[in-house]
């Protein structure tokens, strides 16, 4: 009989702690965002929405812990710029956050003034990269594929005249001292010492805030990243991010001998090299394994392009 007893008060016991593990299973407050983590493009947006069981009144506020990266509104995310913020959802004592990421895709941050483009400009649909005349935004192909002539004669800019056809007039980008070669309306040459939006090739291809680097930007790549020369070319790694980007150093492209100077690299700069004796010149980042400098180049060669974004 004693043993009964017990049964009975056992199953007694055991039904009261279901019922308790039941009512507190009822009495959770669920307070959950859809999203625990986010990556979003420069830009874009994406919406948060909030699930809860959660009994506090108020309406919901939401906010960002870094306003200058991404803000937040009724649950829908503004990327602004590159970096990490965290949105939070509060009701009452009830807290959610998802963690957000806003990144460029293919940009890679090396802790400089702009963020460089993780490879070249390509030709066409290969993993070739391309050579490009500075101030032109395609390439010079035959129906073959392979270039054509990166000649003073075929550059969109340039023209000659019927009496002289050696001699190349410039319709745009000429410095102001080269009056003898100014071949568009007015007086004066126009004194365009940088690449107009439309003409650089970096925005038309890629769009976005995309362009060539300034002169400057350059400088600054040579002078704040460590430079080791592996594989025909250099690991461009920085400083303070330790990300890092590759330039190969195949030369550049020009006719009628082709790749000329394959030991070195070149790559276009949005810049005019103001030069006291030739008024086609253009900065170019030039580089071998010994030796890398902003120097000048002409401007209807082939030559690679890596952009740069803010």
């Amino acid at each position: 009989m004693k043993k009964y007893y017990i049964l009975i008060f056992a199953v007694l016991l055991c039904t009261l702690s279901c019922q308790k593990t039941d009512k507190n299973e009822e009495n959770k407050i669920s307070f959950e965002l859809s999203s625990s983590e986010l990556t979003i493009e420069r830009g874009g947006t994406a919406k948060l929405t909030l699930t809860t069981t959660s009994n506090a009144t108020g309406e919901i506020k939401w906010s960002s812990s870094n306003e200058k990266v991404a803000t937040v509104n009724d649950g829908l995310i503004t990327a602004i710029t590159v970096g990490t913020t965290t949105i939070t959802a509060t009701a009452g004592n009830q807290k959610a956050e998802c963690k957000v990421e806003v990144h460029i895709t293919g940009a890679v941050d090396l802790g400089l003034s702009v963020y460089w483009a993780e490879s070249s400009l390509k030709k066409g649909n290969t993993n070739e990269d391309a050579y490009y005349a500075w101030g032109e935004t395609e390439l010079k192909l035959n129906s073959d594929g392979s270039y054509q002539n990166y000649t003073e004669g075929n550059h969109i800019y340039t023209f000659s005249k019927p009496e002289d056809p050696t001699f190349y007039y410039y319709t745009k980008y000429v410095p102001e001292q080269f009056v003898g070669v100014w071949g568009g309306t007015g007086d004066k040459p126009d004194n365009k010492l940088t690449l107009d939006i439309e003409d650089d090739v970096a925005r038309v291809k890629l769009g976005g805030k995309w362009r060539l680097p300034t002169k400057k930007e350059m400088q600054e790549l040579i002078d704040k990243c460590e430079w080791t020369w592996k594989n025909n070319g250099y690991e461009v790694k920085s400083k303070t991010t330790g990300k890092s980007i590759f330039l190969p150093g195949n030369g550049r492209f020009i006719d009628p001998y082709g790749l000329s100077n394959s030991n070195r690299s070149y790559f276009l700069t949005a810049d005019v090299a103001v030069s006291d004796i030739q008024p086609h010149m253009v900065w170019t980042l030039t580089f071998s394994d010994s030796k890398k400098e902003i120097a000048m180049g002409i401007r209807f060669y082939g030559y690679y392009i890596r952009p740069v974004t803010e």
